[in-house]
């Protein structure tokens, strides 16, 4: 599963905007990184997994193979 995919399956039914809100950024930032044009700093991994809900090697995972590091 891409970084992309596994940030929109876990949100489940709750909005971007309200991901954004929990991680005090913007709406578009949440939807560029659900559709891969841009990534979170690694500083921020630790967060977004707990926000979201997924194990935090499961995502840096995911990270890694995005090619953005």
């Amino acid at each position: 599963m891409t970084f992309g995919d596994l940030l929109t399956r876990s949100r489940g039914d709750r909005g971007q905007q309200e991901i954004a809100d929990k991680l005090g950024v913007s709406q578009p930032t949440i939807s560029s990184w659900e559709a891969e044009s841009s990534y979170p700093r690694k500083s921020r991994l630790r967060r977004i997994a707990a926000v979201y809900g997924v194990e935090y090697a499961r995502l840096v995972d995911a990270w890694i193979r995005s090619g953005s590091c």
